[in-house]
């Protein structure tokens, strides 16, 4: 399931952390699709309170996002479960995403180029993103 949000406003706080307000597309207030989107979720708010250091900057008011609803199956890990599973299971996640990526370049070795180097560049900015992420981890860690 999919939505269209926009970013309302961004605050800074001076705690360092980052508020930010996402409402879902108006009808008219952009092109067909939003009236399509506003028909579907005619109303709709996301606030969030970021203190990830790589994703407090990522938002931007006026910028468009889609909201991606994804069904989490019985058998996933809940999230009050310890924090060494959590980091297992975002880990696991970049690996499969990455997994997939790689499986998509292969198929399309015989395929349009300027895909497959798409698709090549993602996964480099996906191994890069998982870099990140396991720095940031383990700075929370030495930081406790």
């Amino acid at each position: 399931m999919r939505a269209k949000f926009l970013v309302e406003s961004v605050t800074q706080h001076s705690s360092g952390s980052t508020s930010v307000l996402l409402m879902a597309v108006r009808e008219g207030a952009n092109d067909a699709e939003n009236a399509e989107f506003w028909k579907a979720t005619p109303n709709g708010k996301l606030e969030m309170c970021i203190t990830n250091p790589n994703a407090k900057n990522s938002f931007q008011p006026g910028v468009y996002y889609w909201l991606d609803f994804v069904l989490i199956p019985d058998n996933q890990p809940s999230i009050d479960q310890s924090i060494d599973n959590l980091d297992s299971l975002d880990k696991e996640i970049l690996f499969q995403m990455i997994k997939h990526l790689n499986d998509k370049i292969t198929e399309l070795e015989t395929v349009n180029t300027s895909q497959r180097d798409q698709l090549s560049r993602r996964v480099q900015e996906l191994e890069q993103f998982q870099c990140e992420c396991e720095t940031a981890q383990e700075y929370e860690r030495d930081r406790s």
